[in-house]
Formats: C-alpha cells, sequence, structure tokens
C-alpha cells in the first residue's frame, strides 16, 4: 500500500480524534488572537489615561500659580487701602479745603 492509501486509513480511523485536535489549535490560535487584541487596548487606555493625567497635573499647576498670584494681587489691594485710609485719616489731609464730606464717606465705608 502506498503512504498516501495508509494516510487516509489512518485519516478515517482517527478522524475524531484529528477533529478535537484541529478544533483545540483552531481555540488556540483564535484566544491568542483575542488576547493580542486586548493587550492593545489596555495599551491604548493607559496611553491615554497618563495623557489625561499628565493634562490634569499642568491644569493644576496651573490653578496653583494662578491662585498664588491672586493671593499677591489680594495682598497689594489690601495694601493700598491701608495706604488709602491711612492718607484719608491723617490730619494733614482732614486739613484740605472741601474734603471732610468725601473724608468722613470713605471712612464711614472702611468701617
Amino acid at each position: 500500500p502506498s503512504a498516501a492509501y495508509r494516510l487516509k486509513k489512518s485519516v478515517k480511523k482517527h478522524k475524531g480524534l484529528l477533529t478535537t485536535a484541529a478544533l483545540l489549535i483552531a481555540m488556540l490560535v483564535s484566544s491568542t488572537a483575542v488576547s493580542g487584541v486586548f493587550a492593545f487596548q489596555a495599551t491604548e487606555a493607559k496611553k491615554e489615561a497618563d495623557d489625561q493625567r499628565q493634562e490634569a497635573v499642568e491644569a493644576k499647576q496651573l490653578a496653583d500659580s494662578r491662585l498664588e498670584q491672586s493671593r499677591l494681587d489680594f495682598d497689594r489691594a489690601l495694601a493700598s487701602m491701608d495706604t488709602i485710609v491711612e492718607v484719608v485719616s491723617s490730619a494733614e489731609f482732614a486739613q484740605l479745603p472741601g474734603v471732610e464730606k468725601v473724608r468722613s464717606d470713605i471712612l464711614a465705608k472702611m468701617i
């Protein structure tokens, strides 16, 4: 008998076993492909999360910087107000002609 004949006979004899082996191989190949797709998606999601994290860090730094600038501006405004109150409440300012009404209005609003 030829090799082809023996192969056909062996395939017929072990048809169930060969079918099972083929199915297992197909399942292994398909599960490997699915795992590869999931790994790719996970990598992309991680990159996106890292980008969003970096954007959040930069936004926080900007907000902190603006908050610090706001505090400095507020402190300057308070210092300016202190200077204005000091000048308006001074005796020299009170002696200027026509400022008594303005002076009393400013001091009343400051309190």
